[in-house]
């Protein structure tokens, strides 16, 4: 086998040999013919003839240039005058609608500021039944303790509802019922805590346990205690001061009489 493989590539290698002599030995073909030779006798070529540059008359014709005056436009200056008129009203009345609706939101704000202290004891104890036993037992009675986080929060909800205070534009029920709170008085880490459960619960997918429930549940009797800490605070600023609701402010004095004073 290794002999026949010998044979094989020594006639390879020797038909490579006699194609490269074979190329070498060929005659190369060669340009054999004759060359035309120039007269240099003959006349020169004749030069080109001269054109003629074309003028604004050839392009754009004669009357081209003589152009008429253009017409003016009809403008109706009384109609434009009215349609800018009709705008500018608009712009105005809008801006007068908007800064009405803004001074009516301010004044009812002002208003509710300047609250007798007899209309803050209504709205405590509108917050305070919102608050109070019922609202705990329910929440309390809730078997899952995301629906009881969510119950807690809900009464504060109502109370600040209740309040009669303005809720702005801009805020969120949270944000509302958090404002109504601090201006009661109410502690702000009791607030932030219950707040932060209750997006907790609401908000996320996160567990949560029966500690949770009862911390939701203290929050809530905790703002409720100081409803009615300030209700009373308030009551009794109102009895000292004598206005409505203080001692002896239900007994009217006949018109004309007197009080007696005993004998000095």
């Amino acid at each position: 086998m290794d002999r026949r493989r010998g044979f094989v590539a020594l006639g390879a290698v020797t038909t490579l040999l006699l194609v490269f002599v074979w190329a070498a030995s060929a005659e190369i073909p060669r340009f054999t013919g004759d060359l035309p030779i120039p007269d240099l006798d003959a006349p020169p070529p004749p030069p080109p003839e001269e054109i003629e540059q074309p003028t604004d008359e050839m392009l754009w014709g004669e009357d081209e240039w003589d152009e008429e005056p253009r017409p003016e436009l009809d403008v109706n200056w009384d109609v434009l005058d009215r349609i800018l008129a009709v705008v500018l009203a608009i712009v105005i009345l809008a801006a007068v609608v908007l800064a009405v609706r803004q001074l009516l939101i301010w004044w009812k704000g002002r208003q509710i500021d300047r609250r007798q202290p007899e209309d803050d004891l209504g709205d405590l104890d509108a917050a305070i039944a919102a608050t109070g036993e019922s609202a705990q037992l329910r929440a309390a009675t809730e078997g899952d303790a995301r629906n009881a986080i969510v119950a807690c929060w809900v009464a504060l909800e109502d109370a600040a509802e209740n309040a009669g205070m303005v809720r702005s534009a801009s805020e969120t029920s949270q944000e509302f019922t958090e404002r109504v709170l601090a201006h009661w008085d109410v502690d702000r880490s009791t607030i932030a805590g219950l707040a932060a459960l209750y997006r907790r619960a609401r908000f996320s997918r996160l567990d949560l346990a029966a500690q949770d429930r009862d911390r939701a549940l203290a929050s809530l009797e905790r703002v409720h205690a100081a409803i009615v800490a300030r209700r009373d605070a308030e009551r009794a600023e109102a009895e000292r001061a004598g206005r409505p609701g203080g001692p002896g402010a239900g007994v009217a004095q006949a018109p004309g009489a007197h009080s007696r004073r005993p004998p000095s």
